[in-house]
């Protein structure tokens, strides 16, 4: 019978193994980046955990996956740089941080930097 991440982390803790119940079984993480004609700057970040409990006060929480995003143009001005992003967290569905009243839900900025 195939194992639920539910079970794994139960049996840990039957086990009186509090550690290995704290510790996601897998994790991923993928950053895709690329620069365009322009200066015009991209990249793509996916992350992924399995079900964990958090240490401490934190909860049984779900497996997490996540995807951020952003978008910039950097510009030459007065013998300074300028760059201006656009960037997104969490593009996918909302999930719970240490405990299930962190929502993280998500979130958009504009960022404006001026290299001097």
């Amino acid at each position: 019978p195939t194992q639920t991440y539910d079970d794994w982390h139960r049996h840990n803790l039957f086990l009186g193994d509090y550690e290995a119940a704290t510790i996601p079984r897998h994790t991923l993480s993928v950053l895709l980046a690329n620069t365009f004609p322009n200066n015009i700057k991209t990249s793509l970040f996916y992350w992924y955990t399995d079900a964990m409990i958090w240490r401490g006060d934190g909860d049984f929480l779900d497996p997490v996956s996540r995807l951020d995003a952003r978008i910039g143009k950097e510009w030459e001005w007065s013998h300074s740089l300028f760059e201006l992003n656009i960037i997104a967290h969490n593009l996918l569905n909302d999930y719970f941080e240490f405990n299930e009243d962190n929502v993280f839900s998500s979130r958009y900025f504009v960022q404006a930097t001026l290299h001097i």
